[in-house]
Order: structure tokens, then C-alpha cells, then sequence
């Protein structure tokens, strides 16, 4: 079942709310209010500073007719959150129902007509305020015919309500309404841009005309996303705004990227020697990506900024590799490869990932590496409560020349107390050091391929003509990727056959979403648990920027209590989590909070659904198939990323549509 956004009982500040009012009841049902405006060059001129969300299409009909073109339909509607459509989309249809009964445009219109869409935040696009630029006045008459036959000043706007309530503003031939009766209040401020004075809009705001400056001509469609300020006092690396340009030509749509970010991306451009390398790896890698590395911010204790777990443990890893506690870390290079390849042997499902580390030190590195997977092995042990290490047995071999080691997991794995481990059966971690490069990867024939291609004893990447592509980049690129959609699509589908068979969905699901992390605590309140957490009581590590928790609760905050009840004992969490889930969206709610010695009852308000890739499809295998569908029509992808300022970047993401 697929997960859809719903509508909601929008709540906004009752200016809002008094302003339409008056507007609408001071005049009779069907009357109008005209007010002096100003007049923006382009829809955004139109659109309030404050919009988080712009889209706009410079026309509907090009678009279905590119898309229908390039078969797009696919990828467009998967993004947009639902299950995979065929490739003859109703697009006119869509239109219908999105815009709901009663539209008073009619949709052949719109179609010829440049379209906008602009809400508050991702999770109300789905209630957007549509704006519409008439192709002409006999257009705009046609569909207002008591409201726009008067001649009037083209510099004013006129508002008004339509016969099944909707609010509409009118200031030249761009008109702004909300597709349902419900949802004028999103209106008041797009109205009050419309209408000028002292009003802020997109068109003028120094972040949305720096960014879209740099965006090629004649686009298809724009999207302007708005970061979130409250992340400028963390480490999110979210953008602080992000403009798309979209372009749709024969069988490749390409997605152009500008936008700022609250801290700066990393120094320094993919070495052509580094570019290279990766186009060296096997021609039956299905995904690959390069990126510039700061190594010293994983070994600095003193750097705050690495205080997340997955930095942690990097450090923690680098500390079992020494020789001894004194020892200086082995130098590492500027570049990462990481490569997803695919399994060519008989069963054909054995993941096979590796990651390609550029260093000086590449033999101290395999020393190291070695040093790494005894100290693992002892802890291992420790879970295990038994001697693990006859079952780990490191094994030494060559290939070209080459040394490598392995540890084959499959003893270890039969043998194991944890029944997931037994997933691991056919991997066997492999790691080797060649020329300036450290490779590790999951299995000793992955290794293999990757020493044959760089010699040219197999095909290599850089037969791929997209691939190709990347060697001459318009700009430095701090960051590539590649992607072979076909061959991912075949892995991903002997995965699903592999899973179901096994009767592995319940297992699966348990990972995918668990209830306490991905419903509590995660994307819809909007806090993380803490790990003082106890019996009766959720205490709050962070809360989450634009999300209904923030402004309400503060980290050290211990919940207690939810509309008048007490949390269970046992599970606390499972049992927030499941309260909030159960709320209907747009519904006000009471938290019980401890915060030091005082008791507070917060008022909380459930926000419309935010979208999330597991709540694409019910079932994780279902996503499984869907994404080895949307990869069938992606025969090649190439996405680039690079810096044009200290805290400024841009990207081009190129996809190869089947045609």
C-alpha cells in the first residue's frame, strides 16, 4: 500500500485568518476585493520570502510531452512517493485529481499555461497554493467571467471567492488558489506578496537570485528548496537553500544543482590520477563514487565536529591498528572509492562492496588492517561467550602479485549464538594494498576482479561512455557517481527472489522500521531518545529543526504522559511512538514533561506525514522490486558535485532514460 499524502486542517497565525476573513466577509459570497500591487517579472514575484517549497513548470504540455518522450514517468512518480506507473501516465488525469473537484481552471488550460506551486514545507506539498500565469486575457476571462470582464488596473489584485468557496487572487494573468476549499489559509501569505507594500517575496530574496543565475537556460521546470535556519547551530549538513533546474532532451533528463550549505564542503578537486582509478574498476561494477577526504578529522580527538558514531568508530579503528599507543597513523591520501559490484559467480546474490582508500602507506595500512581484525576478533569472542578465533582464521593468498588476506565468515556464522549472523555465511572480508591504494572488499573475488581490470585483463569502466563523461568535468568535482541502472536492476531482483524464498519479509521489516527508533523518535515527533530512557519515561537527547517537537521540548526533557495517561512502564517508547503514529494528522496533543523539578503539559500538534522512503511501499521487499523497475529505465546515471565558493556548490545530475 502506498503511502500518500494527506490532506490537513491547515493552522497558521490568525493574521492570516483575519485578513482572508475580512477580505471575503466584508464584501458579498461572490464579490471582490481590489488592492494596489506590485508587478513581479516572474512567478516567484508573486511567491512570499517565506515559502520553503517553489516549483514552477514553464509549461504543463512540455513537460507530459518530455516526459512522455524520455518515459520519465516512472522516475517522476517514484520520487514523488508512489508505487511505479506504466509508461502511458494519464498526466492530464493527475492533474484533476490533485488540483480536486470544482477546479474552476480547466485542465486542458493549464496545460498550456507556466504553473507554480509553493507551500510552508515539504510535508504540505501536497496542499499547495497553485499559481497560474493565463496565456491571455480571453483565457483569464473564460475562467472568471463575473470577476475579470471589467477592465480594471493591471497593477491591482483583486480576491474573491469562487461558487465552492476556494479563495483567488488575481493580479494580471497570474492567479493564485488553493486546489481545495479548506486550505485558504496558506493564501493570506501569497496574497499578501500579490498585493505588494512591504511584503518580501522569492523573487527578490539574495539567496533565490544568486542560485538561479547560474542555472542554464530554458529549463523545463524550477524547484527552490528553502534549509532550515535552525540547523546553522548543528552539524547538518542540510543546505542552507538549494534551486533544480530540470531539462528533458530525447532520452536523458539532467538536474541542475545550485545552493548554499551551513558548513562548507571539503577542500580540494578529484585528482585526474584519482578520476582514473575509478575508471579502472571492473565493467560490471553496477555503482560507483569518488569523493576528496579529510582523514585528520577522524584521528583529531579535539575536533568536535567528529563527534558522530560513525566517526567514533573510525577513530576507534585507527587506535586498533597501531602498533603500539604511540605509534603515528599510517598516512592517508585525499580520495575514497567506494564500488558496488556485481556477483558473477553461480548463486549470483553474495554482495559485493568495496572501498578503495588512496594512501602513502598502503603496506603500513594492510599491517594495520591485520592488527584491526584480531582486536575484532577478541571482542567477537567476548559477545560470543566462546573462543571465536579458530571460527575467524585469517587466510593469506596472492593474485598478480598481489598479497591479500581474508577471513571467510561461514564457520563462524553456522556456529554463531545470533541467528542474523547466519546471513553473513557467504562473505569473506578480503583486503589488499596495491600501488598507492588500499582495497578491502567483501569478498576475495571481488578483490580479484578489480587487480584484472586495472591490468586490462577484464573490461573496465571506462569502455562506458557515460562513464567517460566524468573525465572532463565542466568544474572540479569534489564528488562522482556512477551508476549502471540495468546491471543494479538484475541484482536487485535476484535479492527479492533470494529474500522471499527464504520467507525473510518479517525479519526484514523488523530492521527496516523499528517501531521505538523510526516512529518516537525519528522524522515525526521530531526528538532522539536518550539513553537514560527508563521505565515510564522517554528522556530527550535532540530535537529535530521543523518538526512539531522543536520549540517544545529541550534536550534533558523527560515525557512522562501523553493526553492525560501515563506512558507503560515496560516500553515506554514503543508506546509513544505508537501514540503518536495513531494520531490524526492536524490534531492538537498534550506531552507530560519533566523538565528539572517542574511538570509541564506541552500542547504538541501532529503535522501532516512527512515523506520517508520506508513509507514508500508497506512491504520492504515490494520496495526491493520497485527499485529494481525504476533502475531498468535508468540505464546509466552520472551525478557530479562541486564547490564555487567557501559555502556554495553545484551539482549535474545526468540520467540516461530507456528510450
Amino acid at each position: 500500500m502506498v503511502a500518500r499524502l494527506r490532506s490537513r486542517v491547515p493552522i497558521r497565525a490568525a493574521f492570516d485568518l483575519i485578513v482572508l476573513s475580512f477580505l471575503a466577509c466584508s464584501t458579498p459570497s461572490l464579490g471582490q476585493v481590489t488592492v494596489t500591487s506590485h508587478k513581479g517579472s516572474t512567478l516567484a514575484g508573486s511567491v512570499p520570502a517565506s515559502a520553503r517549497i517553489f516549483i514552477s513548470v514553464n509549461r504543463l504540455a512540455d513537460l507530459d510531452r518530455a516526459a512522455s518522450q524520455a518515459r520519465a514517468w516512472r522516475l517522476i512518480s517514484f520520487l514523488g512517493g508512489h508505487a511505479t506507473v506504466a509508461d502511458a501516465f494519464d498526466f492530464k488525469a493527475a492533474i484533476q485529481t490533485f488540483m480536486g473537484a470544482g477546479n474552476p481552471i480547466p485542465v486542458d488550460d493549464l496545460l498550456q499555461c507556466e504553473v507554480g506551486l509553493t507551500a510552508e514545507s515539504l510535508s504540505e506539498l501536497g496542499n499547495p497554493v497553485w499559481l497560474v500565469r493565463a496565456a491571455d486575457d480571453a483565457m483569464l476571462h473564460r475562467w472568471f467571467p463575473q470577476h475579470t470582464q471589467q477592465a480594471t488596473d493591471a497593477e491591482s489584485a483583486r480576491v474573491f471567492r469562487t461558487d465552492d468557496g476556494r479563495f483567488v487572487c488575481v493580479r494580471g494573468r497570474i492567479v493564485a488558489l488553493a486546489p481545495r476549499a479548506s486550505d485558504w489559509a496558506q493564501l493570506g501569505s501569497v496574497l499578501r506578496a500579490m498585493a505588494g507594500g512591504d511584503a518580501e517575496v522569492l523573487e527578490k530574496l539574495p539567496a533565490y537570485r544568486e542560485s538561479i543565475v547560474y542555472l542554464p537556460g530554458r529549463s523545463l521546470a524550477t524547484i527552490y528548496i528553502a534549509g532550515s535556519e535552525a540547523s546553522a547551530s548543528t552539524n547538518n549538513p542540510t543546505p542552507g537553500h538549494l534551486i533544480v533546474g530540470v531539462y528533458l532532451k530525447g532520452e536523458t533528463i539532467d538536474f541542475a544543482f545550485r545552493g548554499s550549505r551551513i558548513q562548507p564542503l571539503g577542500k580540494g578537486s578529484i585528482a585526474a590520477t584519482a578520476m582514473e582509478r575509478m575508471l579502472q574498476l571492473p565493467q560490471t561494477t553496477l555503482a560507483t563514487y569518488i569523493t576528496t577526504v579529510d582523514w585528520t578529522a577522524f584521528s583529531d580527538r579535539r575536533n568536535g565536529a567528529t563527534s558522530g558514531t560513525l566517526m567514533r568508530y573510525a577513530r576507534l579503528l585507527m587506535e586498533l591498528g597501531k602498533a603500539d599507543a604511540s605509534a603515528a597513523p599510517p598516512r592517508l591520501g585525499r580520495h575514497l572509492i567506494v564500488a558496488w559490484g556485481q556477483d558473477v559467480s553461480t548463486s549470483g546474490s553474495t554482495p559485493q562492496i568495496a572501498a578503495l582508500i588512496e594512501t602513502q602507506d598502503a603496506m603500513l595500512v594492510m599491517q594495520s588492517a591485520k592488527r584491526v581484525a584480531a582486536s575484532l576478533g577478541r571482542i567477537i569472542s567476548t559477545l560470543e561467550l566462546r573462543d571465536a578465533s579458530a571460527d575467524l582464521e585469517m587466510v593469506q593468498s596472492t593474485h598478480l602479485g598481489v598479497a591479500i588476506s581474508s577471513i571467510p565468515l561461514r564457520k563462524f556464522a553456522e556456529k554463531s549464538r545470533f541467528p542474523w549472523v547466519k546471513a553473513l555465511a557467504l562473505l569473506e572480508p578480503s583486503w589488499a594494498a596495491s600501488g598507492n591504494w588500499f582495497l578491502v572488499a567483501l569478498t576475495p573475488d571481488h578483490l580479484n576482479q578489480i587487480l584484472d581490470a586495472q591490468i586490462g585483463f577484464l573490461g573496465n569502466l571506462a569502455d562506458q561512455r557515460d562513464a567517460r563523461l566524468l573525465r572532463e568535468p565542466a568544474q572540479q568535482n569534489i564528488s562522482a557517481t556512477f551508476l549502471q541502472g540495468s546491471l543494479a536492476a538484475s541484482t536487485l531482483r535476484r535479492w527479492e527472489e533470494i529474500l522471499r524464498a527464504a520467507n525473510a519479509e518479517g525479519m526484514i521489516r523488523q530492521i527496516w522500521r523499528p517501531g521505538s527508533s523510526a516512529d518516537a523518535n525519528g522524522t515525526r515527533l521530531g526528538i532522539e531518545l536518550s539513553d537514560q530512557s527508563g521505565l515510564g519515561l522517554v528522556e530527550v537527547a535532540a530535537v529535530a529543526p521543523s518538526t512539531p517537537a522543536e520549540g517544545r521540548l529541550l534536550p534533558g526533557d523527560r515525557i512522562v504522559g501523553v493526553d492525560g495517561r501515563l506512558l507503560e512502564m515496560v516500553s515506554p517508547a514503543d508506546d509513544l511512538g505508537q501514540w503518536w503514529e495513531e494520531a490524526p494528522p492536524g490534531s492538537s496533543h498534550t506531552l507530560r514533561v519533566l523538565r528539572g523539578e517542574s511538570c509541564l503539559e506541552l500542547q504538541v500538534t501532529r503535522r501532516h506525514d512527512e515523506i520517508s522512503v520506508a513509507d514508500l511501499f508497506a512491504q520492504p521487499l515490494d520496495l526491493l522490486r520497485e527499485l529494481s523497475l525504476l533502475c531498468d529505465a535508468i540505464p546509466a546515471a552520472t551525478l557530479q558535485i562541486h564547490n564555487t565558493g567557501d559555502r556554495h556548490f553545484s551539482a549535474l545530475l545526468r540520467l540516461r532514460l530507456d528510450p
